[in-house]
């Protein structure tokens, strides 16, 4: 971004919340981020898993019983 210059940035102000109010926001994030990963990399499993078997499935090499 060219348009901002060092003047702009010594000029900005910048808010920080008290130390209780951040650690009362990082208790309830800190747990749904966890969640967010921990997710994210079962989707990963299953998505290779499942390009795994699915060509066995295809070719007739797996078979599913009901």
């Amino acid at each position: 971004m060219g348009h901002i210059t060092q003047d702009h940035l010594k000029q900005s102000r910048v808010v920080i919340p008290p130390k209780p109010l951040i650690e009362k926001l990082d208790n309830i994030l800190d747990p749904l981020l966890s969640r967010i990963v921990a997710l994210r990399r079962e989707s990963l499993e299953l998505t290779s898993l499942r390009d795994f078997l699915l060509p066995l499935l295809m070719n007739g090499q797996v078979k599913i019983d009901e």
